[in-house]
């Protein structure tokens, strides 16, 4: 979060902010951070970190789409541009 400027949490309701995903947490496994519309208390998207299948999934989040007119206009921008996707990378042990 702090590469991007973009506020990333550990929860979909904005109270842990994603510092840095530990690599504990990874290693062979798999961890979620969450872009949440603090203002209403929805997230948005939920980006999944997958270090087993070499993967990190970027979804509409559980709220994405009913989060208001915010987490929806995000939503539907990242779909239409192909940003809500699974972006492979290969092998395992990406974190590293």
């Amino acid at each position: 979060s702090k590469m991007t400027n973009v506020p990333l949490y550990t929860d979909n309701t904005a109270t842990k902010k994603a510092e840095k995903l530990s690599a504990a947490n990874l290693k062979n496994g798999t961890a979620k951070a969450y872009y949440v519309d603090t203002k209403r208390q929805k997230s948005c998207l939920e980006i999944t970190f997958n270090d087993t299948n070499g993967t990190i999934d970027v979804a509409p989040a559980t709220g994405g789409t009913s989060g208001g007119i915010f987490c929806t206009g995000l939503v539907n921008a990242l779909t239409t541009n192909g940003v809500i996707k699974t972006y492979k990378f290969g092998g395992s042990s990406i974190y590293q």
